[in-house]
């Protein structure tokens, strides 16, 4: 199976830095700035939960009363920094997708995104000689119990 261009990118980069991921994954993110193509791959499996995030974000300002106008958006160095991330509003309405998305028929498993395999429906039903047994084993405690003093 033939790597991704993202995975090829942290391949190479895990080498040169003699596999260690710290290392490596300070390095992923200065590559980042440079290398959109690299970012867009790294978060496209994202991208929904990171879109509902900046608009619930920008709705929450609206709702706050915040001066919010599409010339006066400016991206500053310190919003890319994770540190000191405020959590999102109380009427944020991101929970209610995420719920959707959960709710929904066909969404993929943890660690099966990019497979067509789907969650279980139903659990099979016991076979005849696994009811037999059952009842079996039953019975002999049963005959314990009534042996008891």
């Amino acid at each position: 199976m033939a790597l991704s261009y993202a995975e090829q990118k942290i391949l190479e980069v895990l080498r040169l830095n003699q596999n260690s991921r710290a290392k490596a994954a300070k390095q992923v993110k200065e590559t980042l700035y440079q290398d959109h193509r690299f970012l867009l791959e790294l978060t496209l499996p994202y991208m929904t939960g990171i879109i509902a995030h900046a608009i619930s974000r920008v709705e929450g300002k609206i709702s706050e009363g915040s001066d919010v106008e599409a010339g006066d958006a400016q991206l500053e160095l310190q919003d890319l920094n994770l540190v000191g991330v405020s959590a999102p509003p109380a009427n944020d309405k991101a929970g209610k997708e995420m719920l959707r998305t959960f709710a929904a028929q066909d969404t993929a498993m943890f660690g099966f995104e990019h497979s067509n395999r789907t969650a279980p429906v139903k659990r099979k039903a016991a076979s005849q000689k696994h009811v037999d047994t059952i009842h079996l084993l039953a019975a002999k405690a049963k005959d314990k119990l009534d042996r008891l003093p």
